[in-house]
This record gives C-alpha cells, sequence and structure tokens, in this order.
C-alpha cells in the first residue's frame, strides 16, 4: 500500500490495525514498525474459566497431573511409585 506523507504525517486504514485501540510506533534502521498493543496480560485470564477434573489435589498437584510420567498406564505421577517418578 502507499499513502501521501503529508506535513501532518500519513493516514492508515483502520482495517490494517486489526481492531486494535492503541498502537506503537518505533523506528528500527531505515524502516517504521507499528504494532498493535494487546490490551491486557493474556496470562491473568488463565483460571477464569477452571475445568472439572475430579482429582480432589488438582490445584496443589496440577503439575503432576501435567505432565504424565508413564506413558502406557497413563498414571498421574505423583500415583507412580516412588522409583518411578513418584512423590517426592
Amino acid at each position: 500500500m502507499k499513502t501521501k506523507v503529508t506535513k501532518r504525517g500519513f493516514l492508515m486504514p483502520k482495517e490494517m490495525l486489526a481492531g486494535a485501540e492503541e498502537v506503537e510506533i518505533r523506528k528500527e534502521g531505515h524502516r517504521i514498525i507499528i504494532s498493535p498493543i494487546v490490551q491486557g496480560d493474556p496470562i491473568l485470564k488463565l483460571g477464569k474459566h477452571p475445568v472439572k477434573s475430579g482429582a480432589s489435589d488438582a490445584a496443589e498437584r496440577h503439575d503432576s497431573y501435567l505432565v504424565v510420567a508413564n506413558h502406557e498406564t497413563g498414571v498421574p505421577r505423583h500415583q507412580l511409585p516412588h522409583s518411578a517418578g513418584g512423590s517426592r
């Protein structure tokens, strides 16, 4: 896309900004970079809609449920015998 630069700058179509309300403009060498600014940190949305796991200790032992040490049986790591990577 080409556009005329006036004494006030240039006009950029809003459709190119992907619905952003704010942008960051910076110069890197001979390039001008325009980046949409994400509103709010997405990590703060984690846990807003928790799922039911059926495990009474899922909050305390979530790492053990996410990392299954025994792929054959599908047993969570903390339920495996100590020698196989269970309780620490």
